[in-house]
Parts: C-alpha cells; sequence; structure tokens
C-alpha cells in the first residue's frame, strides 16, 4: 500500500502521459552479433507526465503535494487518464472477484503464476479487453491484461497477464457476523479493504469498504448475518486503476516564466 493516504491530485490535469513498460533483464552478445536476452521475470511501468501552462495556484498543488514525498521517498497513488480505464464496452457491473485456489488441479495463486480464475463477473461480460491494467484489493502491484478476458454465461472468467504474480493471492475463511453495516471478526488488517466476501445470508456484491481495527470493519451494504463462516476474497479493480508510484528522479524542476506561469513535467515509476 502507498505510503500517503492521499491520492496525486487529479486536477490540474496532464497534457500528456509518456508511458513505458520495463523489463529488466541479462544480455549476452556472441562475436556474430548474436544477443540473448534473459528477463529477471518482472516487469515494472515507469512514466512522465506534462502539465499544460498552469497558474501559480495550479503549479503550488503539484508541487505542494510532491514536497511531502521528498526526502524519505515517500510511494503515493496516482490514476492515470486513459491509461488507468478500461477499453472494453460491456465490462462488469458486479464486483469480480478471484476464485479460491485448487492445487491438486494445478490451479494456484501463488507468486509466479500468470494466469488466474475468476467470478461473480456477470454473463457474458467482457472483463478486461487485452493491453487494460488491473489491481488485486490490497496489493500495490498493477497488472496487464493480455488477451480478452470474457466470462461464461455462468460469470466465470479465466485472466491471463503479463509481469507474473509478485505476492500470494489468497481467499482467507474466518468465522463472521455483520450487523447493519459492521463486520465483526478478527485478524483484520488495511489489506482486508476492498476484498469481497461470501457465505451463508451474504448479500452477494458485499465488501469491506474500511477497516476500524483488528475485529471489525464496515462493509458496503447493510445486512444481518449471524455468526457464520465466511471466505474473503481478493477482489479485482477493473477501472480507474490506481498506480503506486515513487519520483523516479531525486531532482525536481520546474520553468516559471512571467506572471508565475510555469511548466511542469514529472518522472514517476511503479513501486510495490
Amino acid at each position: 500500500m502507498a505510503d500517503l493516504t492521499t491520492q496525486y491530485p487529479s486536477s490540474p490535469s496532464f497534457q500528456s502521459v509518456n508511458f513505458k513498460l520495463v523489463t529488466p533483464s541479462q544480455v549476452t552478445e556472441t562475436n556474430s552479433g548474436k544477443v540473448r536476452r534473459t528477463g529477471y521475470g518482472v516487469s515494472y511501468y515507469t512514466w512522465e507526465v506534462q502539465y499544460p501552462t498552469l497558474t501559480p495556484v495550479e503549479a503550488g498543488t503539484i508541487q505542494g503535494y510532491l514536497a511531502q514525498t521528498f526526502g524519505p521517498q515517500l510511494s503515493f497513488e496516482i490514476v492515470l487518464p486513459e491509461i488507468s480505464y478500461t477499453k472494453s464496452t460491456n465490462a462488469p457491473s458486479t464486483r469480480v472477484r478471484v476464485v479460491t485456489a485448487d492445487a491438486p488441479n494445478g490451479f494456484t495463486n501463488t507468486i509466479g503464476v500468470k494466469q488466474i480464475k475468476l467470478e461473480n463477473c456477470g454473463s457474458s461480460k467482457r472483463v478486461l479487453a487485452a493491453g487494460d491494467f488491473f489491481k488485486f484489493s490490497g496489493h500495490s502491484k498493477v497488472y496487464m491484461c493480455v488477451s480478452p478476458c470474457d466470462s461464461d454465461f455462468a460469470g466465470n472468467a479465466t485472466l491471463y497477464f503479463s509481469g507474473s504474480l509478485t505476492n500470494n493471492v489468497d481467499t482467507v475463511l474466518k468465522s463472521t457476523g455483520i450487523s447493519g453495516t459492521t463486520l465483526t471478526t478478527t485478524g483484520l488488517d488495511s489489506s482486508y479493504v476492498g476484498k469481497s466476501i461470501t457465505g451463508s445470508g451474504v448479500v452477494n456484491g458485499t465488501y469491506i469498504t474500511a477497516v476500524t481495527n483488528s475485529t471489525t470493519a464496515t462493509v458496503s451494504q447493510s445486512q444481518t448475518v449471524v455468526s457464520t463462516m465466511v471466505t474473503y476474497h481478493e477482489s479485482l479493480t477493473l477501472t480507474a486503476v490506481p498506480f503506486t508510484a515513487i519520483l523516479s528522479e531525486d531532482v525536481q524542476e520546474w520553468s516559471v516564466g512571467y506572471g508565475g506561469l510555469t511548466t511542469l513535467k514529472i518522472g514517476m515509476r511503479e513501486n510495490w
């Protein structure tokens, strides 16, 4: 999760974003000119945001926010125009969740895998288009969908993505009760925010919106559930996907012209 609790300002808006996919690799070259590139198994994104000419007040909004990240190099979340949004014209209206791993049948949700099974997607939906970005609830890493992800009639789908999992995607079974929008259980922390919950008597589409402490949280829908075994699933953020970022340069500069009009270019990279 990002160090700063507030998201990067969406106003003033960017003029353009220069976006790159970086795959660290080891390169060897023979005398004949043959080149072999071996990746290290994970990729990350870098980008430079460019602003149009800003007034002193607009520039101050950005400069003030960035000043919080200096020194200890604190991370923050940023939603990138166009890039953070799905291209699907038939996206799910429900909250998509990850299916419990089934290791005996060769299906796991562990570090290194590049596919995962989904449920509650809605019938015959284009969950994500190829090239779309998505994020698991409680995780910092952003992944890219590599081929169209379509759900079947029952609302199930398989999602193939690039980069491979950097953290396990877990489902957890806990004894839980819900009264109104207050959930009571044990062992909660901030990583549970966004997780979907399913179980006997739980309204479909319910997810955790905030964690109060280790035993109580707030859920998205008011209901009454007596203490029962409930499964906590990772959810997917499919659109308005926030990238967790740090500034990529230790020097930040801006040009201030007549009347305080300012031009800004800011380099960032993904962090998880």
